[in-house]
């Protein structure tokens, strides 16, 4: 191959990446409105991974397309049986109530025998990680303990529908 050949393919190489390059900062660089209007009706019925679905009427709010649960614990929790739907893991979050210094001590599922780790994020706020849920009722037990270290134990079962795995 001539020296000349040589220096076309590699300038046209050269051209060819400068010019995907850019096409790929301008897409990257469009705002979310556009890129959004460019997706098929498909890819809009999907939820982002941020989005979220309220149920105002409860302490609960389902996450990235129902996979995840997240579970607001009350002062006085009222439902102790909660339909998780299809969500395969459910997260429990917890703020202190006002007069009390209660705070979780342990969270277990004890259908699968996962014991949840808690994190503190603020004084009076506490989250759980994702705590897995197996198909049909899972048994939850939730301690909590004060600085007295008097314990409140309370038990709540997540029931996750069983999935029609044919159409997953």
């Amino acid at each position: 191959m001539s020296e000349n050949t040589q220096r076309n393919i590699i300038g046209w190489t050269l051209a060819l990446v400068l010019m995907l390059g850019a096409i790929e900062i301008r897409l990257f660089l469009r705002p979310p409105s556009t890129v959004l209007k460019a997706m098929s009706m498909a890819q809009k019925s999907r939820l982002p991974a941020g989005a979220s679905k309220v149920n105002t009427s409860s302490n609960i709010v389902l996450d990235v397309a129902d996979e995840i649960l997240n579970y607001n614990l009350g002062c006085k929790p009222k439902l102790f049986k909660i339909e998780a739907g299809e969500a395969r893991q459910v997260r429990i979050r917890y703020e202190t109530c006002p007069k009390e210094d209660y705070k979780i001590s342990s969270i277990v599922n004890s259908t699968n025998a996962y014991q949840a780790t808690i994190f503190n994020l603020d004084h009076d706020k506490q989250t759980s990680d994702f705590i897995p849920l197996k198909e049909g009722q899972n048994r939850v037990k939730i301690v909590l303990v004060n600085s007295a270290k008097q314990q409140s134990e309370q038990e709540f079962v997540f029931t996750r529908n069983a999935l029609d795995h044919a159409q997953k």
